[in-house]
């Protein structure tokens, strides 16, 4: 139950609309939520608009991605990020990281060129990128207001052939914490993990 309320204090820092009701000594059936009409009311009050399925069925990206993306890169490699455009909690992430950010955008040199390769299940816009010297994989979630709330990319020559598994830079919300994960595959599989408030 702790992690749960860990859950529901994230959730509600990030904006959420949650209720959470405990039923005690019920163990782990759901069937008392389940026979609740409230909670089925709370669904259908709650339901998300149909754009975000709508692009996630038709694998359009979201409107502000890509100039967005190229914003981000842009200030990131030149050491004046613009977190106006981030949830707080991201912007947080990325003051505290900045500077290895920077330098792994630096390394890649100038961005050449973004294909919008997808968006996922979560509503994540993905686009793969074509550096002067490497390529990298970049994922973005934007709130309905715009903001972006995660980002991550993935750098490296198969970047436009992994999926989230293998991401060097990972910044997200994570519990009300900010999880920022370095995981580095080159022929071993080191990783560590950073975790700031």
């Amino acid at each position: 139950m702790e992690n749960d309320a860990v859950m529901v204090h994230a959730i509600k820092a990030c904006g959420g609309d949650i209720r959470f009701t405990v039923y005690p000594e019920i163990g782990h059936s759901a069937d008392p939520a389940y026979a609740d009409p409230q909670l089925y009311q709370w669904q259908l009050d709650h339901r998300r608009s149909g754009c975000p399925q709508k692009r996630i069925r038709d694998q359009t990206p979201t409107g502000n991605a890509e100039p967005t993306l190229r914003h981000q890169v842009r200030d990131f490699s030149a050491g004046t990020p613009d977190y106006s455009q981030m949830t707080s909690t991201l912007a947080a992430a990325s003051r505290q990281h900045a500077e290895k950010i920077q330098a792994q955008l630096v390394a890649l040199g100038t961005l050449n060129a973004l294909r919008y390769r997808g968006t996922e299940k979560d509503g994540s816009d993905v686009y793969d990128a074509e550096f002067a010297n490497g390529q990298a994989q970049f994922r973005l979630l934007f709130q309905e207001d715009g903001k972006i709330a995660a980002a991550c990319f993935d750098v490296g020559l198969e970047a436009a052939r992994r999926t989230r598994t293998g991401m060097i830079s990972n910044i997200a919300a994570n519990t009300g914490d900010v999880a920022i994960r370095n995981m580095n595959r080159v022929r071993t599989r080191a990783s560590a993990t950073l975790t700031g408030t």
